[in-house]
């Protein structure tokens, strides 16, 4: 049996076993404010001050971002950030398609198409 069979059934045996019920969890953040604070960024709140990174910092992060944007818009998979199985329908949440639409809006912004690709940005937030 090879290391990473030996390894996946141990792991698969210790899961079976694992009780978590006893775990008392907290989040030190404020729980409503995580799925959007990553948009703090550019869709300030009133009264929210806005970091500011160094330039390289702000450039490579553009960069990068942009990467997964045109990976995805041409085919060529997911941001690594996406599960596969998120782009799947489910009961619990709605496939990622209409994120991939946005993404397709802000890959290659036509000229004028700001406010109707922030408007969509801002339905898309509210849904979630």
């Amino acid at each position: 049996m090879s290391l990473v069979t030996n390894a996946a059934s141990r792991v698969e045996r210790d899961s079976e076993d694992l009780d978590l019920s006893c775990l008392k969890l907290t989040c030190p953040i404020n729980v409503d404010e995580i799925a959007t604070r990553w948009l703090n960024r550019w869709l300030t709140a009133p009264g929210q001050v806005v970091k500011e990174y160094h330039r390289k910092i702000s450039a490579f992060t553009y960069r990068i971002l942009g990467s997964y944007a045109s990976r995805a818009v041409r085919g060529h998979g997911l941001p690594p950030f996406i599960h596969p199985s998120q782009m799947m329908a489910s009961s619990s949440c709605p496939p990622l398609a209409a994120c991939m639409s946005v993404v397709r809006m802000c890959e290659k912004p036509l000229p004028g198409s700001e406010d109707a690709t922030v408007e969509v940005l801002q339905q898309e937030i509210n849904k979630v």
